[in-house]
């Protein structure tokens, strides 16, 4: 008997399944969306994160971050079973004890942000609304993983 054909799943699939574990804090389901070698680059700001556990670090203290995050306002979204383009503008408040943190993923993490800099960047951030928009152009591979990201993010504004 042979088995029946399966439809091939599409990237946006997995990416919505990192999405969703991201925003509800599962970390360990996350982590099988991550393929062990991923490269995430968020090319505006020149950062790179290698590997699985970099990666999910990464993502987590984006998520962490925030006091409280809208839900987010997708503006596209488009993918083929190996590749995706994920647009969406991201809004909440910035959480005061994660603050420092953000300002670090604002710049990168840059030499002369994270040290005393950050905490004054953070500081001021502290409280405020933001709003970010960002575009994702990402590949999963054979294994139904991400396996490679390039972030774009746009000109943040914060009140």
């Amino acid at each position: 008997m042979s088995s029946p054909e399966q439809t091939p799943i599409l990237a946006a699939e997995v990416w919505d399944r990192q999405l969703k574990a991201g925003q509800s804090g599962e970390w360990s389901v996350l982590a099988t969306t991550i393929a062990p070698g991923c490269v995430w680059s968020v090319v505006t700001q020149g950062a790179v994160f290698r590997g699985r556990d970099e990666v999910i670090g990464f993502i987590r203290a984006g998520f962490d971050a925030a006091a409280t995050r809208e839900r987010p306002d997708v503006r596209g979204e488009f993918s083929t079973t190996e590749s995706g383009v994920y647009e969406y503008t991201s809004r909440g408040t910035i959480d005061p004890n994660h603050a420092k943190a953000f300002a670090r993923r604002l710049t990168g993490g840059r030499p002369i942000i994270t040290s005393g800099l950050a905490k004054i960047v953070g500081w001021a951030m502290s409280g405020k609304s933001f709003v970010v928009p960002v575009c994702f152009v990402y590949h999963v591979n054979q294994d139904g993983q991400i396996d490679r990201v390039n972030e774009y993010v746009g000109k943040r504004s914060t009140t």
